[in-house]
């Protein structure tokens, strides 16, 4: 009975925020809803993108550390590119830049950055 307690709390939780979420969509939220949703994919999209390379890191290092360094460096490298001002000709901040992580997205990215 113990082992069933965290799952039942969390078949619970999921079912209470889906209920808010559908109350905020019946209210005339929908549109936000969509456009939203629309906004993740495409974040999604664009972090998908660069995981090609990640994956052939793993392949030739034969393992998951070579791609957890791989994620570090870039994830050191974003941060200082990205406050320096070139975040925007690092392919690994672009994401963020476009999510409006660090601001207004239409000031930040242009075309040279897709």
């Amino acid at each position: 009975m113990s082992a069933l307690l965290p799952v039942i709390l969390a078949i619970s939780l999921a079912l209470v925020m889906a209920f808010a979420t559908y109350r905020g969509i019946r209210r005339g939220g929908a549109r936000f809803y969509t456009l939203e949703r629309e906004a993740v994919l495409r974040r999604a999209m664009l972090t998908l993108a660069l995981m090609p390379f990640v994956a052939l890191l793993a392949s030739i290092g034969r393992g998951y550390l070579p791609p957890v360094g791989w994620t570090f460096l870039t994830l050191f490298l974003a941060n200082i590119v990205a406050y320096t001002g070139w975040g925007d000709w690092f392919p690994w901040t672009v994401p963020a830049l476009f999510s409006g992580a660090a601001g207004p997205r239409a000031e930040q990215l242009g075309l040279h950055s897709y």
